[in-house]
């Protein structure tokens, strides 16, 4: 039918923009969490409290 034609032509243009938003976030989330555990990681001992740095 000329819905799931125009479905499959939509799809493929549309793939590489959703392949690309994957990776970007994908990356993203990579990026966040490494400066997190850098900073965790940077301390010589685990905190008690809030209060104790």
């Amino acid at each position: 039918t000329k819905f799931e034609v125009a479905l499959r032509v939509v799809t493929r243009q549309m793939l590489p923009g959703i392949i690309t938003g994957i990776l970007l976030a994908f990356g993203r989330g990579i990026g966040d969490a490494a400066s997190v555990l850098f900073t965790a990681g940077y301390t010589d001992r685990i905190p008690t409290s809030l209060m104790n740095p």
